[in-house]
């Protein structure tokens, strides 16, 4: 893995202010509406042991070669016992990955994100760890997702009620790209964290910057790092240096989303 300057804070890091914000929107409009829909909590926080992370760096980024992830929000089935997942993970939101390459558009020759055509996932098993899944078991998340009325249309009418863009759904897959997940290591690295933490938030309907405003209201991840005991680790704390220090904002750290921007499934 490539090593990146440790004086400049990860493009995945949203700043405590920003992520506390979206956090608690996320959690009354639409944690809340949805686990009472479902009768359980619908989104599930997961925490990647460093080596499952690592492995997910290797499989996209040097095995595979990508330049890009695009990360698919799905959902687990009511029956998940053919997943050998605990129970209480049944009709869960999820997320599985899948690696992009730099491609131009056969159209508008636009350089776009493209998974090949045979497409290759791999997600974060609760109980296996990371696990390459096959394109039909991807299917049956993205379906299970998306055209559940609790799910997909739930969050897509939240958003809509709250000021977000009429014309798109809510999140279908969110996008990123190579360094970022470098950067996000390497800081893991400096910071000794045990645990990356991948979790759904979302934008508020308050956003400020450019790509908030875009976004208003839509569902998104996030990733924190976490130390020995489980804790959040505030990596502002550390002491950083030089002309290399990136500015903190929030303009690029929660990916990029699709719809408006191009899917993949």
């Amino acid at each position: 893995m490539e090593i990146q300057n440790s004086e400049k804070y990860p493009r995945m890091y949203v700043d405590p202010v920003n992520a506390l914000k979206r956090q608690n929107w996320h959690f009354m409009n639409k944690y809340l509406p949805l686990s009472k829909a479902l009768g359980k909590p619908v989104f599930i926080d997961a925490a990647y042991s460093m080596d499952d992370f690592k492995a997910l760096y290797k499989a996209l980024f040097i095995d595979y070669n990508a330049d890009a992830v695009r990360i698919y929000i799905g959902a687990y089935p009511d029956d998940v016992s053919d997943l050998d997942l605990e129970t209480k993970y049944a009709g869960t939101l999820t997320t599985f990955y899948a690696p992009c390459k730099l491609s131009n558009d056969p159209i508008t020759n636009e350089i776009i994100f493209k998974e090949e055509d045979i497409r290759i996932n791999y997600m974060m098993h609760p109980q296996k760890g990371l696990e390459k899944i096959t394109l039909d078991l991807a299917n049956k998340l993205i379906d299970s997702y998306r055209n559940s009325p609790i799910k997909l249309p739930l969050l897509t009418q939240i958003v809509r009620d709250h000021g977000g863009n009429s014309n798109d759904t809510d999140t279908r897959s969110v996008l990123h790209l190579k360094i970022d997940f470098e950067e996000l290591l390497t800081e893991a690295n400096f910071q000794g964290a045990a645990q990356i933490q991948a979790k759904f938030t979302s934008y508020t309907n308050a956003e400020a910057s450019v790509q908030g405003k875009k976004y208003l209201c839509r569902l998104t991840t996030a990733y924190e790092l976490l130390d020995a005991a489980g804790r959040v680790i505030d990596i502002t704390l550390r002491a950083r240096t030089g002309s290399e220090k990136k500015i903190l904002t929030d303009d690029f750290n929660n990916a990029v989303l699709c719809p408006p921007e191009v899917c993949g499934f």
